[in-house]
């Protein structure tokens, strides 16, 4: 895959898919793991084109942290371009409980449909993708049918690597949370994580002030579209200790694809973290 920087690192990348999520992880060997595949309707951008153009051609893993289509939208277009090694998911959520709450809700997208797909034919192999990305990578989820909740059977992923400490928690809500907690080696990966990124998008239902009684984050990253209700004015501020990111003269505690677009997370040899909104990439960035 084509790199912004010579520099030995590893490279994470979430986009701006409005309603929904896609982060691209690109270790210093080279090897990509997607977090997510949504896509952008308003821009086109598409997970599949940017590996494409990128020179990419195999995704070492891809987690699945919900079963939604906003996460899953560009799948059936991955799985025709690129040889995916692992796929990462809940494992306990059976295929027919996901297609009839789709049912319910208006139907089965194409994304998830592929996704369902892909449950028979992958191995769910966590060391497998920790291995080829050469990181610390931490899996959690409550269990099918003590939860039905789609949102609260999300697959939430902890990744560490070098002074990167981050937490991608699909759609879990208040009630999965909850349950989470109570489990002391959840407490001790909150403990480690530094970025944030929130949880349903920024939604109310997806904010459990019982997490930050052990997460201390230093920034909280949102991806979400415009904001057209209230449920999405959450202040995550205040659980976040603030960061210099960009151009920005102050430090920074909340950032959101809707305002900063494609968002760059970085560490480069004896360098502290960086965070960088695509506006201030400086052409560095791809």
């Amino acid at each position: 895959m084509e790199r912004f920087s010579e520099d030995k690192t590893m490279v994470i990348t979430v986009f701006d898919v409005q309603h929904g999520f896609c982060a691209l992880v690109e270790a210093d060997n080279g090897n990509a793991l997607l977090v997510d595949c949504g896509h952008s309707v308003k821009s086109g951008f598409r997970p599949s084109r940017f590996l494409g153009a990128s020179g990419c051609n195999r995704i070492e893993g891809l987690i699945l942290t919900h079963f939604d289509e906003d996460h899953a939208s560009d799948l059936p277009n991955l799985r025709r371009r690129f040889k995916i090694d692992a796929f990462l998911y809940n494992p306990t959520i059976p295929e027919t409980h996901i297609i009839k709450t789709k049912q319910e809700a208006g139907g089965v997208g194409n994304g998830t449909r592929e996704a369902i797909s892909m449950m028979t034919t992958y191995a769910n192999d966590q060391s497998e993708v920790s291995s080829a990305m050469g990181a610390e990578i931490h899996l959690f989820y409550n269990s099918y049918p003590s939860f039905q909740d789609l949102n609260d059977l999300s697959l939430v992923t902890f990744l560490h690597y070098k002074d990167i400490h981050i937490i991608f928690p699909g759609d879990l809500q208040e009630a999965g949370w909850k349950a989470l907690l109570r489990r002391r080696e959840f407490q001790e990966e909150l403990e480690r994580t530094k970025i944030f990124v929130a949880s349903h998008h920024g939604r109310a239902n997806g904010y459990c002030a019982e997490v930050f009684s052990y997460c201390h984050p230093e920034v909280v990253i949102i991806s979400d579209k415009q904001i057209v209700h209230e449920t999405q004015c959450i202040d995550y501020g205040k659980h976040a200790s603030g960061i210099n990111c960009g151009s920005d003269k102050d430090p920074r505690k909340v950032l959101t694809t809707r305002k900063d677009g494609r968002i760059y997370i970085y560490q480069r040899p004896g360098k502290q973290v960086s965070i960088v909104p695509y506006s201030d990439s400086g052409g560095l960035l791809a």
